[in-house]
């Protein structure tokens, strides 16, 4: 039985949602929720739901919609709406009891990837599922078709992204991240759940380098990787303690984002390692036009000149970095 959405209940929504948007008729004009836009490449239809996105060319209904916007899956999505439609006013529709895929017991990682899926970026991007077109993009805008990903089906991670940390093939953790730009963008499994903590584990690298390259994202970590340099990551603009010890031994060159969070990163990182006596620090920076390691990646697209950009730049991180550094 095919349910029709009360127009009012779809408005009421979209007027939560989108603050900025211009009116055309029926149809509500607002930015996409897939990247970061400011010309309003999305158009929704304010009686039905339904919508299209311009730039990307692809269209679905408000269950769509309602499942990226909140993060949850597509039967979620419905089971809410529906709910809302047949129950009382007062019931809160984006706020249902956990369902028996939101539930997770605690267990191992490895546990976790029966509900992910390999990504195939070309058959997914002639995937007849959207999420799964939208996965491909990803990948693809990033410049990152020679990594492995996979994506979430079912379970507290659905419609993810997931960037995995394995070692001998085997996960020992991973990183969730959405595929629009609402919400929060990373979930990371915890103690509770998977018996694991981010400060305790770090992103793979090649331990029989002299030198590592830590990043705050594995994203970045695994750009330059593709680009011939070693490096990892900390789930974040932070070490640990924990993470120090795994890094003994190794020349340690952090490169955070281009950014004030990358900044004071570096300057609690510096402190922590020099509480735990590793003197021999260095910093390099991605050019500072970009953000970040994958969008200089992204525009230059070239190993060689990123090697070398990265190989020219790298900078003893002592008191004299750090004035110049917080003077400019």
């Amino acid at each position: 039985m095919n349910i029709i959405i009360p127009a009012n209940l779809i408005k009421e929504y979209l007027r939560e949602k989108f603050q900025d948007f211009k009116e055309r008729n029926s149809e509500l004009l607002v930015n996409s929720v897939f990247y970061e836009d400011t010309k309003y490449h999305m158009s929704i239809n304010t009686e039905t739901g339904l919508w299209q996105d311009f730039k990307i060319q692809e269209t679905g209904n408000f269950y769509h919609l309602v499942s990226f916007i909140e993060g949850i899956s597509y039967a979620e999505a419905v089971r809410a709406i529906n709910k809302k439609i047949f129950n009382t006013a007062s019931e809160l529709l984006f706020a249902p009891p956990p369902s028996e895929s939101q539930i997770i017991l605690p267990n191992k990682v490895a546990d976790e990837f029966k509900n992910f899926k390999k990504i195939d970026v070309r058959e997914f991007y002639w995937s007849e599922t959207l999420y799964e077109r939208l996965a491909a993009r990803f990948i693809m805008n990033r410049g990152l078709e020679k990594a492995t990903f996979y994506y979430a089906t079912k379970g507290k991670y659905s419609n993810r992204i997931i960037i995995p940390f394995s070692k001998n093939n085997t996960p020992y953790y991973f990183q969730a991240r959405k595929l629009s730009v609402n919400g929060i963008k990373y979930i990371n499994p915890t103690k509770e759940q998977h018996g694991v903590k981010s400060s305790e584990i770090l992103y793979p690298f090649d331990k029989r380098k002299n030198y590592v390259v830590i990043t705050e994202g594995p994203i970045d970590a695994l750009t330059l990787q593709l680009n011939g340099i070693n490096a990892t990551s900390t789930q974040g603009c932070h070490i640990s303690y924990a993470q120090l010890e795994m890094l003994k031994g190794k020349k340690l060159i952090f490169s955070y984002d281009n950014d004030e969070a990358g900044k004071e990163g570096l300057t609690k990182a510096r402190k922590v390692c020099l509480g735990r006596n590793f003197s021999e620090l260095y910093t390099c920076s991605p050019p500072s036009k970009y953000k970040d390691w994958n969008d200089f990646h992204i525009d230059i697209n070239d190993k060689k000149i990123i090697f070398k950009e990265f190989e020219q730049n790298i900078q003893k991180m002592d008191f004299e970095y750090f004035a110049t550094s917080l003077l400019s």
